[in-house]
C-alpha cells in the first residue's frame, strides 16, 4: 500500500470516529481561555454588609477649669442628653479621672438635666497614666450602632506585585468598597434608618382642604409660587 492510500485510510477511520471534525474545535479551547470564577464576590455590599449592633455612644468632655463648664462644653453635654432621649437606653455612665473633685461632675450632671436626659448617672473613676495629658470626662450610654463586621486594610494579595498576574484581573479586589461602607455606617444619624423607614407624619389637614376646594372650583390644586422681580444689587448696573 502506498503512503497516500495509507493516509486516506487513516483519515477515513478518524472521520468515522468523529475525531477529525472535533479536533479544530478542541484546539481553540486551551486552558488559557478558561475564565475561572472570581474568588472575591463582585458585590462589595455583600462583602462588607452594614449591620445593626449594640454599642455605646460616647462624648469626651474637657471642663475649662475646676468645676467650670464653659458655654461650648455645656452645649455639647446638653446635645448629648437630647440624643440619649432619642436613641439611648439604660443609665448614663460618667467616667471621671481619679481625684477629679465633685464640682466638675456636678456641672456635667446639671448640663445633662438641662438637656432633659431623664436617666440615672453612674459615676466611675479611672487612673490617669500620664498627668501631662488632658484627662477627659467620658460620657456614654448604650445605643444601637451601625458597623461593618470586617475592618478595612486587609490585602491578602499584593496588587502591585510584578511576579503574579493577580493585579491584572478585571475583578474587584478585597478592600474595594470597604471605606465607603464604613463611612456610611459612621455618618448615619439613626442606624435604624438603614433597616426600615420611619413612620410618616400625619397629613396636613389645612393643605388637604385647600386642594379639595380648588378641585371643586375646577382650578389647579398645585401650589403656585410667585417671585417678585426685585433688584438684589445695583453693583455693575
Amino acid at each position: 500500500m502506498s503512503k497516500s492510500n495509507a493516509r486516506i485510510g487513516l483519515l477515513k477511520a478518524l472521520a468515522a470516529l468523529g475525531v477529525v471534525a472535533t479536533a479544530p474545535a478542541l484546539g481553540g479551547c486551551g486552558p488559557d481561555r478558561v475564565v475561572p470564577a472570581p474568588s472575591v464576590s463582585p458585590d462589595f455590599e455583600s462583602r462588607f454588609p452594614v449591620t445593626l449592633a449594640n454599642g455605646r455612644a460616647t462624648l469626651d468632655v474637657f471642663p475649662s477649669g475646676v468645676g467650670a463648664m464653659d458655654q461650648r462644653t455645656r452645649a455639647q453635654v446638653v446635645e448629648f442628653a437630647r440624643r440619649y432621649r432619642a436613641l439611648g437606653r439604660g443609665p448614663i455612665t460618667l467616667l471621671a479621672p481619679r481625684g477629679y473633685g465633685r464640682a466638675a461632675a456636678d456641672a456635667i450632671r446639671s448640663s445633662l438635666a438641662a438637656g432633659d436626659a431623664g436617666a440615672s448617672v453612674v459615676v466611675r473613676e479611672y487612673r490617669v497614666l500620664d498627668p501631662a495629658l488632658a484627662a477627659p470626662f467620658r460620657l456614654s450610654y448604650l445605643a444601637y450602632v451601625a458597623r461593618v463586621p470586617r475592618r478595612c486594610g486587609d490585602f491578602p494579595q499584593d496588587l502591585a506585585s510584578g511576579s503574579t498576574v493577580d493585579g491584572w484581573k478585571n475583578q474587584s479586589y478585597w478592600n474595594f468598597g470597604c471605606a465607603e461602607r464604613t463611612a456610611l455606617a459612621n455618618q448615619v444619624d439613626d442606624p435604624r434608618d438603614l433597616f426600615g423607614p420611619r413612620a410618616s407624619d400625619p397629613p396636613d389637614a389645612a393643605m388637604r382642604l385647600r386642594a379639595f376646594g380648588k378641585i371643586r372650583d375646577g382650578k389647579d390644586p398645585g401650589t403656585e409660587w410667585w417671585k417678585a422681580n426685585l433688584t438684589l444689587s445695583s453693583v455693575g448696573n
